[in-house]
Parts: C-alpha cells; sequence; structure tokens
C-alpha cells in the first residue's frame, strides 16, 4: 500500500513540474515571437531591453508592453501581438 501511495505522489509530482515547465517555454516563446514582430515593424527600434505580457492567462486578447530604444532614448511601448505599436511613451 505504502509503494501505491509513494508511486502516486512521484506521478503526480512529475505531471506537475511538466505542466509547469510547458507554460514557461510557451510564455517565453511567445514573448519571443512578440519581439521579433515589434522589430520587423519598426525597424527604427535599436533594441529591446525588456517586454511584459499584461493581463492574465487565458484572457482572449493578450497586450506586451516594452521597454525600447530608439534613437538612443528610452520609451515604453504597447502593442496587441502584431508587432505595430500602439501607444509610446518616453522613459527618459
Amino acid at each position: 500500500m505504502k509503494k501505491i501511495i509513494i508511486i502516486s505522489f512521484i506521478g503526480m509530482t512529475l505531471v506537475f513540474i511538466g505542466a509547469y515547465a510547458s507554460i514557461i517555454v510557451y510564455t517565453r516563446h511567445t514573448l519571443n515571437s512578440v519581439e521579433e514582430k515589434v522589430k520587423q515593424h519598426n525597424p527604427e527600434i535599436t533594441r529591446v531591453e525588456s517586454i511584459t505580457s499584461i493581463g492574465h492567462w487565458g484572457e482572449w486578447f493578450s497586450e506586451y508592453s516594452l521597454v525600447v530604444v530608439l534613437d538612443g532614448k528610452k520609451y515604453r511601448v504597447w502593442t496587441n501581438g502584431d508587432g505595430k505599436i500602439g501607444e509610446k511613451v518616453l522613459i527618459e
């Protein structure tokens, strides 16, 4: 009986670890994809310093916030994932 409980516990732990790892890989892939689309649609951006997802898991529409360098100045920009910048605010 103890052996079955231990095997079940180990199995559930492996399933949770696998699910968590797949969510992290998916999120990283999505953020990299959005970053590349922003660079493609806006060649004047010289560097993307950071990118974050606005919203929560499972929402229908995703929005992203990026800190980018344009003409040597840092801006915070927003996009909905298609690479087109919706709004731009000077940070420095």
